[in-house]
């Protein structure tokens, strides 16, 4: 992939980088850039690619709209489920004891898991879509 000439990376909004979503795990992406969108109020590539590297930084600087109270991170990931149980076999977090996530709960194994899942996939489209 190689780097995008400055205008053509400017002009670029969220709805062609949902539209360039390929590969695994598409519904959880595009979810996660809808939970972006809508804590951003904004289409523009730039703010969301600014958004998404501070966040894969340091998610207690910032939060996602929608994905703050306990419910909410439950309801994503009753809508995103398929998506992010994959995710999560993939990067080997069922095979950590739950005590090492701070973990006691089945219902905060869920929480845990589906918040480490949006900060993976938010690498994976820093990675696919911002990193030249």
């Amino acid at each position: 992939m190689k780097p995008k000439d400055f205008l053509e990376f400017f002009n670029e909004d969220l709805s062609e980088l949902q539209s360039k979503v390929s590969g695994k795990y598409q519904t959880l992406k595009r979810g996660t850039l809808e939970l972006v969108h809508n804590t951003i109020k904004s289409d523009e590539l730039v703010d969301i690619q600014n958004f998404v590297s501070e966040y894969v930084d340091n998610q207690e600087s910032k939060m996602l709209e929608g994905f703050i109270e306990e419910s909410e991170v439950f309801d994503f990931y009753l809508k995103h489920k398929g998506d992010i149980d994959e995710m999560l076999t993939d990067k080997k977090f069922f095979d950590e004891p739950p005590t090492d996530n701070d973990i006691y709960s089945l219902y905060d194994f869920v929480i845990v898991g589906t918040k480490k899942a949006v900060v993976d996939t938010l690498r994976e489209i820093k990675t696919e879509n911002f990193q030249g």
